[in-house]
């Protein structure tokens, strides 16, 4: 099962074979970074590289789905972060994948493709089954972060909640008012100022 999928509670959809995804692959690392990276031993760059071929020109890509790209450069667009962008996108095509969109290594295919998607965030081809999945999980997601939120504020004020009972528990037991004032306002501490008794409890 999708870890993603796992963590969140989304059922996984099935697969309509559109063969998009292998036709049209753009990953989030640019081209020339993507070779140094298979140069260097990187397992995913080495594994993708085995397998994917650039297409020659954004333009040959437009001619084949211009919706692809499009889509593609429009979250770009958005984003205005990380390494990829409008003039260094680069779109591949799957060497293995056969004319009725079926893989001709799929028993032997990499784990980058056994994984796909291995996140709701990457950019999916119009249509493609997972689309909506994407969409669950990004809203779960936003959702589980916003209660992680919740619970730190929680835990924030359940500190100084016990922090204002030791407080109220330790000026019980101080009898003269003038101590008390002492206690709670160390500015006023003619014998140690700037300093409360608090911090030794």
């Amino acid at each position: 099962m999708n870890k993603w999928s796992k963590l969140l509670d989304v059922t996984s959809p099935e697969c309509k074979k559109t063969g998009n995804c292998c036709r049209f692959s753009s990953p989030s690392t640019p081209g020339v970074l993507l070779l140094k990276k298979a140069a260097e031993n990187d397992e995913f760059a080495r594994d993708y590289l085995s397998i994917f071929i650039p297409y020659s020109s954004l333009e040959d890509v437009r001619k084949l789905n211009e919706r692809v790209v499009e889509k593609n450069l429009e979250v770009l667009q958005k984003q205005k972060c990380g390494k990829v962008n409008a003039d260094n996108i680069v779109f591949y095509y799957c060497r293995f994948l056969a004319d009725n969109n079926s893989c001709m290594i799929y028993e032997d295919r990499p784990s980058l493709c056994r994984d796909f998607p291995d996140s709701p965030f990457l950019v999916l081809a119009p249509g493609c089954a997972y689309q909506e999945w994407s969409d669950e999980c990004k809203k779960k997601y936003a959702q589980l972060k916003e209660d992680i939120q919740k619970k730190k504020e929680e835990l924030k004020n359940l500190k100084y909640q016990r922090k204002a009972t030791r407080l109220l528990n330790q000026l019980k037991r101080i009898n003269n008012d003038e101590y008390k004032t002492a206690f709670i306002l160390p500015s006023l501490n003619l014998v140690s100022p700037g300093t409360s008794w608090i911090k030794l409890y």
